[in-house]
């Protein structure tokens, strides 16, 4: 088998296993199963950015603040990886630059390819994308 074969085998479990989304992260708030799952929007990036990084920075944020504003288990969060205080989180999310991702709990959807591709030429394409992601996860 090759080396990617065996990480594929390994990995993908991880990305289509079951189960209730709940947050453990620490900086969430508890969350009881008699509550809906969080949902954590993060757009990760660098102190310097791009047209096309700072669009899609706008573009998610404005999604979770009027698609699911009133949803308090819905938020954004940008995080500046050059942050000391950030290294764990980008190192859990295996995150080294710009990075859109929708996570909840243990699961994560990266959208950072399509971000790129549609944050400043189709930013409506970006938000159905973040909206169509979130409630795939909603609905668990």
């Amino acid at each position: 088998m090759t080396t990617f074969t065996l990480i594929l085998a390994f990995m993908l479990p991880l990305f289509v296993s079951p189960g209730v989304c709940s947050s453990s992260t620490p900086e969430s708030h508890t969350v009881s199963s008699k509550d809906k799952k969080e949902i954590i929007v993060y757009y990760f990036h660098t102190s310097r950015r791009c047209p096309t990084c700072v669009s899609i920075e706008r573009v998610a944020k404005n999604v979770v603040k009027e698609q699911y504003g009133k949803d308090k288990n819905v938020v954004f969060r940008a995080v500046n990886i050059e942050d000391k205080e950030n290294d764990a989180l980008a190192e859990k999310y295996e995150v080294g630059g710009s990075a859109l991702l929708v996570c909840c709990g243990e699961k994560s959807k990266d959208l950072t390819g399509k971000a790129f591709q549609y944050g400043m030429s189709n930013p409506g394409k970006l938000q159905a994308l973040i909206i169509e992601t979130v409630d795939g996860m909603r609905k668990g």
